[in-house]
């Protein structure tokens, strides 16, 4: 994902004099020009390097137009047979030139036409030249103009390995400067401790159903203003209903003196134990 947006990247710069070198470079492997026409080529052509500018000066070119003409140079010198030699001092031209011209027409809507071309190079091509670069480079690629991301990324890798290396590292920055810390805190909670000493706090609490509720042997404590006075009663069985407990308890507790309260106990066990 990185190379294809180092792509991207790399497309919309501006054009620079490393692309026409590069460019300048990969022309001249295209195919080789026979010993006797170096100098001819010397004496009647411009240098290829100030023809490319020239060209990029007078059709306003981009990069991704420019550099995608790099991509039919090397297609067409994997077309070409290893011993082909060119026989013109112009030959390195003539490839540049009709390979830009196929760059321009497949990726633009609208571009030069061909006489605009042929004035661009000023005098070293007529209309008729340019005609006739174009139709052989349609047939050495047999029309077949698409262009594939894989071997445009593999072409052009030489630029785009500084952009995709400098997104790689911005990347990595951002992932150190932005990652949540992943520190442990191995002090003791202060949640933990309550809730322990809340479990504690419950099991201390004594349960609300007691044992001696299902016994038979009930304590009457009761304190006067006299003093305390406490009575053990062995009823057995129990028989006081809740109507019954709740009058006698309201009667004992009205009484205020031991001398009182004593006789309505025993008159209320006798009762009891009677029935």
């Amino acid at each position: 994902m990185s190379d294809r947006e180092a792509l991207s990247i790399f497309l919309r710069s501006p054009v620079s004099m490393s692309m026409v070198d590069y460019l300048v470079v990969t022309t001249e492997s295209v195919i080789r020009l026979k010993q006797e026409t170096y100098s001819i080529k010397n004496l009647a052509t411009v240098p290829l390097k100030t023809f490319i500018n020239s060209l990029i000066l007078h059709s306003n070119v981009q990069t991704n137009t420019l550099m995608s003409t790099l991509y039919f140079l090397v297609k067409l010198r994997g077309v070409l047979p290893p011993s082909a030699t060119g026989i013109h001092a112009s030959t390195h031209h003539r490839i540049f030139l009709g390979c830009l011209i196929v760059a321009a027409k497949t990726l633009n809507d609208s571009s030069p036409l061909n006489h605009h071309w042929a004035s661009y190079t000023d005098g070293l091509l007529s209309l008729d030249d340019v005609n006739t670069l174009e139709r052989e480079l349609l047939g050495y690629f047999n029309w077949d103009l698409r262009i594939h991301t894989n071997d445009l990324l593999n072409i052009l890798a030489p630029f785009l390995s500084p952009i995709t290396y400098s997104l790689r590292e911005s990347k990595n920055a951002r992932i150190t400067k932005f990652a949540p810390s992943l520190t442990v805190d191995k002090s003791p909670s202060q949640n933990s401790g309550h809730s322990k000493t809340a479990y504690c706090s419950v099991s201390s609490i004594p349960s609300l159903i007691s044992s001696t509720s299902t016994n038979s042997v009930v304590t009457y404590t009761s304190t006067t203003e006299g003093g305390d006075f406490c009575h053990e009663l062995n009823l057995r069985p129990l028989k006081l209903s809740a109507r019954m407990a709740l009058t006698n308890s309201k009667s004992i507790l009205s009484s205020t003196h031991e001398s009182e309260l004593r006789p309505k106990c025993e008159h209320l066990i006798s009762r009891e134990l009677a029935t």
